[in-house]
């Protein structure tokens, strides 16, 4: 199973935990998000390494980088606010956004606004307080 499919099915599961708590959509509109969701993010990763393989220079790779990320936050996460509250919706693109950091921690990504902010933002450490409690 590819790190990305094994990242998607990981945060699928944590949006279940949290759409079900706030119940903001039924079972049927809850798989519906998360398919969505799962396919854009499947799709756009497959693109991230095409253009990977394609143009394997490190600033070709740096640069698909962060338009990966970016899209699969923003044009992804948009599904998401079908049954999270905003709230939720912020601590999911963290969530995504830290995992894929994690992932592709290879990758440099300081020159990333996206990533630049999450990393200045301090939530990044909330997130692994979170997790160790």
């Amino acid at each position: 199973m590819s790190p990305h499919l094994c990242l998607v099915l990981l945060l699928s599961a944590l949006c279940s935990c949290i759409s079900v708590s706030g119940e903001r959509c039924g079972q049927d509109a809850l798989q519906e998000m998360q398919t969505e969701f799962q396919d854009c993010s499947t799709g756009l990763s497959y693109h991230f390494e095409d253009t990977r393989n394609t143009f394997p220079g490190q600033e070709y790779s740096q640069e698909a980088a962060c338009i990966f990320f970016s899209k699969t936050i923003t044009k992804c996460g948009k599904a998401w606010h079908k049954c999270h509250s905003k709230q939720e919706v912020e601590h999911l693109q963290d969530l995504h956004l830290g995992s894929l950091l994690s992932q592709y921690k290879d990758v440099q990504l300081d020159h990333c606004q996206l990533v630049k902010e999450y990393l200045e933002s301090g939530r990044q450490k909330q997130i692994i307080q979170h997790e160790e409690k």
